[in-house]
């Protein structure tokens, strides 16, 4: 049964398949990034903006420590309501995935951000099976899923160096210098990622 179009399930919305697919939130579906710049420039006098974040780690490029990013991510989440999506049809977009099979929503959230993350994909309908909370984004190799849509560059190398999963790379300012295996398939959009996924799904063995 799937959540997120309504408070509580939404039913079977779609033909159910064979693919495991993980749908990450940060950077993908909701634009947590635009939104944690105005704070850290409102605490820090900075003019810091989305485009230039260009690496992982952005500790290490506005020089603070690397819990005081992950605390100032926390309070954007706490308002989750001034948080715009990445694209205006995500909900939709995600929706068309439900064809192929089992979506979830894959996150490294903290815990007590969870509730206010399902509130934002309640508010966007964004449909999903599972909200899957993990320890780290690097911790979601070890989840069985044939398909992950992520913004982490370093994911996406984990994931293609063991050939089992599709990996889908939402390009973003601090993933678009990053170098990929040709494997993984880079979109720019939403809209690139369901034809991906539904050629993967008529496959008769997945084959990544």
């Amino acid at each position: 049964m799937r959540t997120g179009l309504s408070g509580g399930s939404a039913g079977k919305m779609c033909r159910m398949s064979a693919l495991k697919i993980a749908v990450d939130l940060d950077g993908v579906l909701a634009e947590a990034m635009i939104v944690w710049c105005d704070l850290y420039n409102k605490r820090y006098g900075g003019s810091l903006g989305l485009e230039d974040i260009r690496g992982w780690d952005v500790w290490r490029i506005v020089k603070i420590p690397r819990d005081q990013f992950f605390s100032l991510l926390d309070k954007v989440w706490l308002d989750w309501e001034e948080m715009p999506p990445t694209e205006e049809d995500v909900g939709e977009q995600v929706k068309l995935l439900c064809e192929f099979g089992t979506v979830d929503i894959v996150t490294g959230r903290s815990a007590h951000t969870v509730s206010q993350a399902k509130e934002w994909l309640k508010a966007h309908a964004v449909p999903y099976d599972r909200f899957v909370r993990t320890e780290s984004t690097l911790a979601k190799i070890n989840l069985n899923y044939d398909v992950f849509v992520d913004d982490s560059p370093e994911l996406m190398k984990l994931i293609a160096s063991r050939s089992t999963a599709l990996g889908i790379l939402y390009t973003r300012p601090w993933n678009r210098d990053t170098q990929m295996p040709t494997v993984v398939r880079r979109v720019d959009t939403w809209a690139q990622v369901p034809p991906i996924v539904r050629a993967v799904s008529t496959r008769p063995h997945a084959s990544f």
